[in-house]
C-alpha cells in the first residue's frame, strides 16, 4: 500500500510522507565547522602538508600543489578534527549551496568559504548531501545569506535549514544510491553538452580572429604585422589606432544622479546590464529625466551606435538598434562613433576577437585591483583595417556564420538548462518523499 503524505506546512518543501517529519540540520549532524581565514607562509624544510581550496564541480576536485604549509600552520588549523573522511562539505561563500561528500582520509586545510558538516550516527552522508542540494534546502539558504560585501551563509544559519527527514538508515541508503546512479547518468550528459558548447565557442573565437586578421582570401599575399598575437595579414591592410577611425565619448561623473532619480517614464539609461546578444534590451533600461539627458549632449545616443562596456563586466559590446526616443549612457558605458566610410560592424567583431582581448589582457597585466577600459588606454587600441569593402565583406561573413553558431548555441545551452532542471526535480521528488525508491519501501 503506498504511504499516504502528509502537508509539511512549508511551501517550498510541500506534502512529505506521513512517516516522516522536519528537521532542522543541527539535529542531524553531531557538529559543523568552517574553513581557516589564516594565511600561512610557506614551509622551509622538512615534509610539506598541503593546503586546498575547494572547488565544487559535480563533486571535490583538489588541486594538490595550490599552496604549501607549515607542519605547526597544519596543526593549528586542523586541530579541531576537520575535516574527516566522509564529512559534508558545503560552500557557503560564492556560489552558495554547492556541496559534496569529503572522501580523503587525512584532513587538509580549507578556506573558510567551506563548512564542514558531521552527520550523526542516524544521518548517511550521501542523503545529507542530497539534502543540501535540493531546492527544498536551497530556498532557505537564499533567503538566510548575508547581504554584505561577499555574500555567504553564517554555520549559525545552516543550523537552522529545515529538512524533510526519514529516520529509516535504509531507505536514506537507497535514496542517495537511487540519485547517485541516476544523477551520475544526468552528469554524463551534462558534460557532454558542456564539451560541445566550448567546442563551439572555441571555433566561433578562431573564426572571428581569422576573419578580422587575415581576411576571406587565402591567396593573397601576406606582410608581418609586428605585432605577436596578429601574426601575419593581408599585404593590402593597415594597422590603425582606434581614435584615428572614431570618436570615444563617455560620461565625466555622474552631476549627483543617483537611482533614487529614476523615473517611470523618458529618456533610456543604458547601464551594462542592458547588452545582449551585441544589441540593447530596452526593456531593461532605466529611465532618467530630459534635463538629466540634455546635461550630456556629447553621449546622446543614435542609432547605429557602437558601444562597448568599460567598467564591471569588461568589453561586452553593442549596436544600437531600434531605438525610439532619447537615450543616454551611464558611466561604465563609451560610445565609439566611427568615421564615415568605415563599416562599424566590421569594428564589432574585431571587439570581439582576441585581437581586441589579447591587448586588452596586456595592458592590464599586473593589476591586481578592479579591472576597466580606460577611455584613453582605448584611443591607443591598434587592430587590422582591410578597404570598407573587405570590411563588408567580412562583417557580412561573420554575421551569418556566427548567427549559424549562435543559433546551435542557443539550442545546446536550452537542452544543457533542461537537463540541469531535470536533475534538481529528481533530487528534489526523491528528498522530500513525493517519489519512493521501491527498494526502500517493499515495493509499494
Amino acid at each position: 500500500m503506498v504511504e499516504q503524505m502528509k502537508p509539511s506546512g512549508i511551501d517550498w518543501i510541500g506534502d512529505i510522507p506521513q512517516s516522516w517529519s522536519l528537521k532542522r540540520i543541527k539535529y542531524v549532524i553531531e557538529d559543523i565547522k568552517d574553513g581557516t581565514h589564516g594565511t600561512f607562509g610557506r614551509v622551509d624544510s622538512g615534509e610539506p602538508l598541503l593546503s586546498a581550496k575547494n572547488v565544487f564541480d559535480d563533486g571535490l576536485h583538489i588541486s594538490e600543489n595550490e599552496s604549501e604549509i607549515s607542519y605547526e600552520d597544519y596543526l593549528q588549523i586542523t586541530s579541531n578534527g576537520f575535516p574527516r573522511k566522509n564529512d559534508v562539505l558545503l560552500c557557503c561563500v560564492g556560489t552558495v549551496g554547492r556541496c559534496c561528500v569529503y572522501i580523503f582520509d587525512k584532513p587538509l586545510a580549507f578556506q573558510r568559504s567551506v563548512s564542514f558538516l558531521r552527520p550523526n550516527k542516524k544521518t548517511t552522508s550521501e542523503y545529507l548531501k542530497y539534502l543540501l542540494q535540493s531546492d527544498s534546502t536551497l530556498v532557505q539558504e537564499q533567503l538566510l545569506i548575508n547581504k554584505s560585501a561577499q555574500e555567504g551563509l553564517y554555520m549559525g544559519s545552516v543550523k537552522e535549514l529545515i529538512i524533510p527527514y526519514t529516520e529509516d538508515l535504509k531507505e536514506q541508503k537507497a535514496i542517495a544510491d537511487f540519485l547517485d546512479k541516476q544523477c551520475g547518468k544526468i552528469d554524463e550528459i551534462i558534460s557532454d553538452l558542456e564539451k560541445q558548447i566550448e567546442t563551439l565557442q572555441k571555433y566561433k573565437k578562431s573564426l572571428i580572429l581569422e576573419a578580422v586578421t587575415k581576411g576571406l582570401n587565402k591567396n593573397v599575399p601576406m606582410k608581418s604585422s609586428g605585432i605577436d598575437w596578429i601574426g601575419d595579414i593581408p599585404q593590402s591592410w593597415k594597422l590603425k589606432r582606434i581614435k584615428y577611425l572614431s570618436t570615444l565619448k563617455g560620461r565625466i561623473g555622474w552631476q549627483g544622479l543617483t537611482a533614487d532619480e529614476y523615473v517611470d517614464e523618458g529618456p533610456f539609461l543604458i547601464t551594462g546590464t542592458d547588452f545582449i546578444d551585441g544589441t540593447i534590451n530596452w526593456d531593461t533600461c532605466v529611465h532618467i529625466t530630459k534635463e538629466r539627458w540634455a546635461e550630456a549632449p556629447e553621449i546622446h545616443i543614435k542609432n547605429g551606435d557602437l558601444l562597448i562596456t568599460k567598467d564591471g563586466t569588461v568589453g561586452k559590446v553593442a549596436i544600437v538598434s531600434n531605438l525610439e526616443g532619447k537615450a543616454s549612457l551611464n558611466s561604465g558605458v563609451l560610445l565609439i562613433r566611427t568615421f564615415e566610410g568605415f563599416d562599424k560592424r566590421f569594428l564589432y567583431w574585431v571587439l570581439l576577437s582576441d585581437e581586441f582581448w589579447v591587448w586588452f589582457k596586456l595592458k592590464n597585466a599586473g593589476n591586481s585591483t578592479i579591472i576597466h577600459l580606460y577611455q584613453n588606454d582605448f584611443a591607443e587600441f591598434c587592430y587590422t583595417f582591410p578597404n570598407v569593402i573587405e570590411q563588408k565583406a567580412i562583417a557580412d561573413f561573420l554575421d551569418k556564420q556566427c548567427g549559424k553558431i549562435d543559433s546551435i548555441l542557443k539550442d545546446k545551452q536550452e537542452q544543457l538548462e533542461k537537463i540541469k532542471q531535470h536533475k534538481k526535480s529528481l533530487i528534489y521528488e526523491y528528498v522530500t518523499g513525493k517519489k519512493r525508491v521501491k527498494e526502500a519501501t517493499n515495493g509499494n
